[in-house]
């Protein structure tokens, strides 16, 4: 059976990538070269090689890099038109 992918809503940090979308799987402990969610600030970071970390996860992957975006909306109305007293 295939391990399931979830996407998440928002985005957060990836080591070495930047901001990006993923996708959730299994919460294990982590195979070398995998990304998984940890910290107080929750960043993706690599599973290091040399060892393995003892503790489990949230695997995820990246899938978009994330844009951050402004808009103009509209605010409050204008009483005066620009008219000269």
């Amino acid at each position: 059976m295939s391990e399931v992918w979830t996407p998440a809503a928002k985005p957060c940090n990836f080591e070495g990538i930047g901001m990006c979308f993923y996708e959730a799987g299994e919460f294990r402990e982590p195979k070398r070269g995998e990304f998984y969610l940890s910290g107080a600030i929750v960043e993706a970071w690599r599973a290091p090689n040399p060892y393995p970390l003892g503790s489990r996860y949230r695997i995820v992957r990246p899938t978009h890099r994330a844009v951050q975006k402004t808009y103009w909306a509209e605010g409050e109305k204008v009483e005066d038109h620009g008219r000269q007293p």
